[in-house]
C-alpha cells in the first residue's frame, strides 16, 4: 500500500478498481471524477435541468461561475439545445459577453423559476 504524500490520495482509483469489477467498465477513474465534479456543481447550487443529458452536464462541469452555469442550464431549457450547440454557446463566452445589467436582470429571472 502507497499511502501517497496526502490524506485521501489514490481513493477514486481504489474505488474504481473495486467498482469495475464488482459492476462494469462505466466505473473507470475518468468517470468517477466526473460524477464528483457533477455532485460538486449540484451542491454549488446549480438547478438539474430536466431536459440536459449527462453530455451537457459534462460541458458545464469545468465552468467556474454558478451564475453562467445557471444561465446556460436556463438556454438549455428554454430553447432545447443539443449538447453541440450548448458547446458552441460555452465557447463563444455567451454569458461572459453580455453586460452586467442584463446578466442580474436573466438570474433574477433564473431564480424565480427555481
Amino acid at each position: 500500500y502507497d499511502a501517497g504524500k496526502h490524506y485521501g490520495e489514490g481513493i477514486i482509483k481504489n474505488y474504481s478498481i473495486k467498482l469495475t469489477k464488482e459492476i462494469g467498465k462505466k466505473y473507470n477513474s475518468t468517470n468517477l471524477k466526473r460524477m464528483r465534479q457533477f455532485y460538486l456543481l449540484i451542491e454549488k447550487g446549480a438547478p438539474i435541468g430536466h431536459q440536459l443529458s449527462w453530455s451537457h452536464y459534462r460541458e458545464l462541469i469545468p465552468l467556474k461561475d454558478i451564475n453562467a452555469i445557471k444561465y446556460y442550464i436556463y438556454l438549455c431549457e428554454k430553447l432545447n439545445l443539443t449538447r453541440n450547440e450548448l458547446v458552441i454557446k460555452i465557447r463563444n463566452r455567451e454569458y461572459e459577453r453580455l453586460d452586467e445589467e442584463t446578466k442580474s436582470k436573466i438570474i433574477t429571472e433564473i431564480e424565480k423559476i427555481e
